[in-house]
């Protein structure tokens, strides 16, 4: 396996982890979002599932991210697939990150708690998003190289002749 695919993998899972932690926390002590307006304590749990939590994304998305973790450990087009998705979501996390960063805080959250969890999030995030990126541009490379080997192998195929083989 390639050092590039091991690190994305790798990257991939801290973040889930990172993540499933964060959102147990919240879920815990009761720490509503805060991008996008501020949440109701009092419902956290429901409000988990499409906006997210003080210090994690919605439920759909860790679903989403745990995923796509898994279709990183697969080989061929579903590796692929799930890299593309990964640096997508990876983008969506950054915004949100961002989001509950800037966003103002209120009695519910600890401005420390809000500071400190976003900003590792968007961290993670774009650590996430760069490895994946490099990750592409490498395999895109790799798949260039493939198709020049390829032609250079029917080239020298074509000019063989029957004695050449003998």
């Amino acid at each position: 396996m390639k050092t590039s695919t091991r690190r994305m993998q790798t990257c991939s899972l801290v973040v889930l982890i990172v993540i499933v932690i964060e959102a147990v926390l919240s879920l815990i002590a009761r720490w509503p979002y805060q991008f996008g307006g501020p949440g109701n304590p009092d419902a956290v749990w429901s409000d988990f599932i499409s906006h997210g939590t003080a210090l994690s994304p919605p439920m759909f998305l860790i679903v989403v991210l745990a995923v796509l973790t898994l279709g990183v450990r697969l080989r061929g087009w579903v590796q692929l697939i799930s890299g593309i998705l990964l640096a997508v979501l990876s983008l969506a996390m950054t915004i949100g990150a961002a989001g509950e960063l800037l966003s103002p805080t209120s009695a519910d959250v600890p401005w420390v708690i809000q500071f400190v969890g976003s900003a590792i999030n968007a961290v993670l995030a774009v650590a996430l998003l760069a490895i994946t990126a490099m990750w592409l541009v490498t395999r895109w490379r790799a798949r260039g190289q493939q198709r020049t080997v390829r032609s250079d192998l029917a080239s020298a195929a074509s000019t063989l002749t029957r004695d050449d083989l003998t």
